[in-house]
């Protein structure tokens, strides 16, 4: 994705937090590039949050920020190889950036600790509320990732038919798979969809998802009635 340039003469120059973000994103394409939905998933965050930072009138520390989105799912790929408990995927990711940032030495260890604070503030699940504007836009970004089309669909990749011949729906909930009908699937993503909003910090963020709300809603009842699911 790009970052901020700044334009000097004739000449365009790459600001000062763009040249560790290019570094960050390379290494997340690389450990990330064996689980694609986890790596598309980050990408679409970093871009919703870089919109997001611009609709605030705070002060966005951008090296904080996007370094946090690149890295805020790092740990997602093992705990599902591994079968552990998703919910502490945030806690375990802060633990592997901070391996990460202080391998790099991309920035000082003072930034590092921003950077890690916002991933383990991202989920709350389990982990404490977002207590900084960077943390409060990565947690609000990954929220609204949830109306992406392509996110929506992907769910129905793991579709099978069960013992008594209806669809049925395999997802990693929290430390164990939960099988779900299409319906209830639908009802169940209909009712996340519907409570994002009031999770969110940013005004900009809750318009952003009362947008998105009713196309998601029409795309998901869309695949409800598809044939291959009947």
């Amino acid at each position: 994705m790009k970052y901020k340039t700044e334009k000097k003469g004739n000449h365009e120059e790459v600001s000062t937090f763009c040249v560790p973000l290019k570094i960050i994103e390379d290494d997340v394409k690389d450990f990330l590039s064996l689980s694609p939905d986890t790596l598309m998933h980050t990408l679409r965050v970093a871009r919703i949050a870089q919109d997001l930072s611009a609709t605030t009138e705070k002060r966005v520390d951008l090296n904080i920020l996007m370094s946090s989105c690149l890295l805020h799912d790092n740990a997602r790929p093992f705990i599902e190889r591994s079968k552990g408990d998703m919910s502490l995927h945030a806690k375990e990711g802060a633990h592997l950036a901070q391996d990460y940032l202080n391998e790099k030495k991309l920035f000082d260890k003072s930034m590092n600790k921003k950077i890690v604070r916002c991933i383990e503030e991202h989920s709350r699940s389990v982990g404490p509320k977002p207590s900084t504007i960077e943390a409060k836009i990565l947690f609000d970004a990954d929220k609204l990732d949830a109306f992406n089309h392509f996110r929506i669909s992907r769910y129905f990749k793991n579709l099978a038919i069960n013992n008594q011949g209806k669809s049925q729906l395999s997802l990693y909930r929290g430390n164990r798979i939960k099988n779900f009908t299409v319906e209830e699937f639908v009802a169940y993503f209909n009712k996340k969809l519907n409570s994002i909003a009031d999770s969110l910090f940013l005004p900009s963020s809750k318009e952003e998802a009362e947008r998105l709300l009713p196309l998601s809603l029409q795309f998901l009842q869309t695949i409800e009635k598809s044939s291959f699911l009947n």
